[in-house]
This record gives C-alpha cells, sequence and structure tokens, in this order.
C-alpha cells in the first residue's frame, strides 16, 4: 500500500505543469483554495481548469483502475503547491484520514520530495477495522487525529521521498499527512478517487464542486 512508485512524467513535463501552476496563482486565473497560513494553495478539478493537465488526469486514472482492478464512480484532480511559510501544518493540515471506508487516491509529485519539503507520511496499521473503530471512539467521529499518542510507533511511519514526476497509490483510510514543509517548495497532483454510492457520493461531488 502506497510503497510502489511509478513514473507518470519526465522532467521536462514536470516543469512546464510547475509553470503552469505558478501562473494560474499568480495571475488568480481560476478559482483557488489556500490554508490559513497561505501556505497550502490548491487548484480543484484542474483537469477542467487547466487542460493541460488532462493528459495527467487521465493517466492517473488509469493506473488507478490497473492498480485496484476498477474505475471510481467519481473521480477528479487537485494539483497545489506548498511552501516553507511559519506555522504550516503541512499538505492536508496534519494527521487525519479522508473517510472511515472506501476512500483511495493516487499521488504524483511534480517536484523533487526530501525530507524538508512535505513529503507524504502514513501510518502503517491504521486502516484496520479494530483501529477505525478505536479511534472514531476517541476522536468522536472525527477524521481528524491531533496526535499519533504515543500508540503508534516511529518504526510504523512511513515516509515516501520521491523524485519529480513519481507517484504512489495509496488508501487514504489510514492516518496520513503531507509533513510540515521547513525549506522550499512542493508541487504535486493528487487523483481524488471515489467509490461512495447513493447520497454520499453526492454529497462529495457537490462539496468539491464548489472549490
Amino acid at each position: 500500500m502506497g510503497n510502489e512508485i511509478f513514473q507518470f512524467l519526465d522532467k521536462r513535463q514536470c516543469y512546464d505543469l510547475r509553470q503552469s501552476i505558478d501562473r494560474a496563482i499568480e495571475n488568480k486565473s481560476v478559482k483557488l483554495w489556500h490554508d490559513a497560513q497561505g501556505a497550502d494553495i490548491r487548484i480543484f478539478n484542474a483537469e477542467r481548469k487547466l487542460p493541460e493537465f488532462q493528459p495527467l488526469f487521465e493517466k492517473m486514472l488509469g493506473y488507478y483502475v490497473l492498480k485496484y482492478g476498477f474505475a471510481p464512480r467519481h473521480a477528479f484532480l487537485m494539483v497545489n503547491r506548498i511552501v516553507a511559510a511559519e506555522g504550516n501544518l503541512g499538505s492536508g493540515g496534519g494527521w487525519h484520514r479522508d473517510s472511515w471506508f472506501r476512500q483511495r487516491k493516487v499521488f504524483v509529485f511534480l517536484s523533487d520530495v526530501n525530507e524538508v519539503n512535505g513529503p507524504l507520511e502514513y501510518v502503517s496499521g491504521t486502516g484496520a477495522l479494530g483501529v477505525k473503530l478505536a479511534d472514531f471512539i476517541r476522536y468522536r467521529g472525527s477524521l481528524r487525529v491531533p496526535t499519533l499518542m504515543g500508540r503508534a510507533k516511529k518504526s510504523k511511519r512511513m515516509l515516501l521521498t520521491l523524485a519529480e514526476g513519481h507517484g504512489v497509490h495509496l488508501d487514504t483510510t489510514v492516518v496520513h499527512r503531507g509533513r510540515p514543509i521547513r525549506e522550499g517548495v512542493r508541487y504535486a497532483a493528487t487523483l481524488y478517487a471515489f467509490d461512495a454510492r447513493g447520497e454520499k457520493l453526492s454529497q462529495s461531488k457537490a462539496r468539491f464542486e464548489k472549490l
């Protein structure tokens, strides 16, 4: 889970897509989302707002189908740029789950990612049903995890550092985060994929369509 690394883009393609993100942010040509610290700036539904991301979206979606054996009921691409602003919590705003069940993502990094510029971290074993149930009770249903509480030994914390253009797939019902960025800048593209049904799927679509 999440450890299989695949190359999606070459260096030139990464450079061009980083430039596209920078232009969109600087020109405010599309709707932007940013965190409270101004460190993390995101463009949701990037495959529609920035057509140059459509080929990457299709490649990531194809990779998702290859790995999981089925197509999601709904998917979109989010791209972001995060910088080392004071007090930043990293991409995702700290330790969290995306959902309790049936949530997977594909992450592709558009710049080199090392230990100090916001690598993806997750805690192995936290996708187990018993662990989820305990956390559901402990945090009263919240998907946010304020602290690992010493319960997860350091050996279970998995850190993913990747070269630009490379990516991974991850079951994001595990506890995970983008580590707070201490130096430089990090660019990434994330495929949000939904396998829910009915009202829950409709709510997810409506929520992200507004962003």
